[in-house]
């Protein structure tokens, strides 16, 4: 009798958990397939600390996206509007003396490695803020834009500077320059069946200072094409040499003195001369400019530039029985040191 009744009750224990499994077995169904609060939370964790990391690009700035030349404007990458513009004049690495009026005659294709140290590039006319003006002391009819030229120097007062800018005003050259995002075409050079097109000529740069460095390069050939405002601009500055002037010839505040054997250097029909006894000797100067670019400031600059009787000029010196050939480069304040490799 004991036995029958505890197999009942185990059969209807068996039954009831069997009426029960269905509910049990679907609990845990949606319990597997349903997403998993934690799994979703550690993903928009990883999102969101991957999607502000900063890449390189964006961290780390080139040289010509903080500077930026005028020719290449228009074509730097786009930048955020709340970042602020680069400066559109590059930063001369040593001091400068600020200027406002230049024109210069670089020159066209060719040359030699020498040319910068007889003075290609250099302005023909410069008018500083200060008044002082520079000229290009031309002693013949050559057109030659190096050696035996050096500078005159006058001033100007604060008026006279006032009525060149005047006279430049009323010649349109800063309103013509407002088109310059037309083809050169439609701005600066007005072309006609008589004009030949070259490349590789000389040519002029005029720059005068508004606001913000203005310069225009000019093609040699074409300066008979120039619009009026520009062309009668040119011809102003070209001409400018006030006869009401006192001039003397400008001495230099710093001179670099190119030095080399003189079995290294180009063909020249100098004769040689001995080296001045109360100078250093040029090993001396060697050594303490190994690069061969001496460098010299205020009254040594000019006691090294009387020996090339004050202009730019070349010579070979003989010092302690040896041959140098060298170049005197006098440096205008405009000038920086350092692309002669000299901080």
């Amino acid at each position: 009798m004991l036995r029958a009744k505890i197999f009942v009750c185990l059969l209807l224990l068996v039954l009831g958990l069997a009426g029960c499994l269905p509910e049990s077995i679907e609990q845990v169904t949606v319990a597997v397939t349903r997403p998993r609060p934690i799994a979703t939370s550690n993903i928009a964790t990883i999102v969101a600390n991957i999607s502000p990391t900063p890449s390189p690009t964006t961290t780390l700035a080139s040289p010509t996206q903080t500077v930026i030349d005028d020719f290449d404007r228009g074509m730097e990458t786009p930048r955020p509007t709340s970042t602020p513009k680069p400066p559109t004049v590059t930063p001369t690495p040593s001091p400068t003396k600020p200027w406002l009026i230049s024109l210069t005659f670089p020159g066209g294709d060719g040359g030699t490695n020498y040319d910068t140290y007889f003075g290609r590039g250099m302005p023909d006319l410069i008018l500083f803020a200060d008044g002082q003006l520079l000229l290009r002391d031309k002693n013949d009819d050559s057109n030659n834009w190096f050696e035996s030229e050096w500078y005159l120097e006058t001033h100007l007062s604060q008026v006279e500077i006032e009525d060149i800018f005047i006279n430049i005003e009323s010649l349109g050259f800063f309103t013509q320059l407002e088109k310059r995002t037309q083809p050169e075409s439609e701005w600066l050079y007005h072309f006609d069946e008589t004009t030949q097109f070259t490349d590789g000529a000389g040519g002029a740069t005029l720059c005068i200072f508004k606001e913000e460095r203005n310069c225009i390069a000019i093609y040699g050939p074409h300066i008979p094409y120039l619009v009026p405002e520009i062309g009668n601009t040119l011809t102003l500055i070209q001409s400018f040499h006030p006869n009401d002037k006192h001039y003397v010839p400008y001495e230099p505040e710093m001179m670099i003195l190119r030095i080399q054997p003189a079995s290294d250097g180009p063909a020249t029909d100098e004769v040689a001369q001995f080296w001045p006894e109360d100078l250093p000797t040029v090993r001396e100067l060697l050594e303490r400019y190994p690069s061969g670019v001496a460098f010299f400031q205020a009254h040594e600059a000019m006691t090294y530039f009387e020996l090339f009787n004050m202009k730019i000029d070349d010579a070979i010196f003989i010092s302690e029985g040896i041959e140098y050939y060298m170049i005197a480069r006098p440096l205008l304040p405009t000038e920086s040191t350092r692309i002669y490799g000299i901080p």
